[in-house]
């Protein structure tokens, strides 16, 4: 494993076990991983390169959060 992260991951979800294990995984495979638990604070970091998103979560989760 690098230290060098190869691209930065923004990962939202309203299940924290779910946000801190994908944290963990991304961070040994060497993202740069932010984790936010709603859609507004995933609008305000979306600079990321990627945004993991699951479309059944509460107040605009998934791709109509995203098109807010």
């Amino acid at each position: 494993m690098s230290n060098t992260a190869t691209s930065r991951v923004l990962v939202c979800d309203d299940e924290r076990g779910l946000r801190e294990m994908l944290r963990v995984l991304l961070r040994r495979a060497g993202h740069d991983v932010t984790v936010v638990e709603g859609v507004r604070d995933a609008l305000a970091c979306l600079r990321a390169g990627i945004l993991a998103n699951r479309d059944n979560m509460p107040n605009n989760g998934g791709l109509a959060g995203l098109m807010a």
